[in-house]
């Protein structure tokens, strides 16, 4: 449940902060498409998901270039849904995660939250005109997670079929970003060679064996059986097992 906040609190360890101030990143990181990610990238803390950004966010791929009408748009339903969750909270005088026990709660067929879940549906389809993926059919309705849990959310094989193009958009933009690293680098590399043209060649050093964190494929970890993006690996040992050596078995 992501939320705007001064920026002159102290913020608990356990809360992340985004250095966003504008609705179009509220709505991305608010919709069902960014939950679909982290529902998968994330660990769990007794029956609630626990948000570690190496894992949840710095992998998360954002829409690239998306079309300005579609950004547009997706800021202004972006802002409604969030100026129409402050007044109903006003009103009932709830907070976030009473608010929402309402939301998902299928009983409840109130005109405010009502009118909240077809806003939420709605941000969801302008978050993903910014991808492109108006095709994927969302089916936002009440459906159980995982854990059993009911939730108004989108349906199950939407869910699966984003996380496959999330995955897909994640390792091609790790890999354009690594050839435009190998690029930048080959270029500062030739410069300093060019003025010492008389100087004898460097011997090419055979590189290492692939880790799973040089990786962008998914490894499962032997200590917890969570599965984690390969360049994920070693955050998630610091953070998950405080340093200590785990196994990996790469899923096929």
């Amino acid at each position: 449940m992501m939320c705007f906040a001064l920026k002159d609190k102290i913020f608990s360890h356990a809360i992340e902060v985004f250095a966003f101030d504008d609705d179009y990143h509220f709505a991305l990181l608010q919709s069902n498409i960014h939950e679909a990610w982290v529902g998968r990238q994330s660990s769990s803390l007794e029956s609630r998901t626990r948000y570690t950004p190496t894992d949840c966010f710095d992998t998360f791929p954002f829409p690239q270039q998306p079309a300005e009408t579609a950004a547009a748009r997706a800021g202004e339903t972006g802002g409604q849904y969030h100026e129409h969750r402050r007044q109903v909270m006003l009103a009932r005088q709830l907070g976030l995660t009473k608010t929402y026990n309402l939301f998902h709660n299928p009983a409840c067929a109130d005109d405010d939250i009502a009118r909240l879940r077809q806003l939420h549906a709605s941000l969801d389809q302008a978050i993903l005109a910014c991808y492109g993926w108006e095709d994927v059919e969302a089916g936002h309705g009440f459906w159980q997670n995982e854990r059993g849990q009911t939730r108004c959310t989108i349906r199950p094989e939407a869910r699966r079929e984003l996380l496959r193009r999330l995955l897909e958009l994640n390792q091609a933009v790790a890999a354009r970003e690594a050839q435009e690293q190998a690029a930048s680098a080959a270029a500062a590399k030739a410069r300093p060679a060019a003025a010492e043209s008389r100087a004898a060649p460097r011997q090419k050093k055979t590189p290492a064996a692939a880790s799973p964190a040089a990786e962008y494929g998914l490894y499962r970890c032997l200590a917890c059986d969570q599965t984690v993006l390969g360049f994920a690996c070693e955050s998630h040992v610091r953070e998950q097992h405080e340093g200590r050596a785990v196994g990996w078995k790469k899923v096929e």
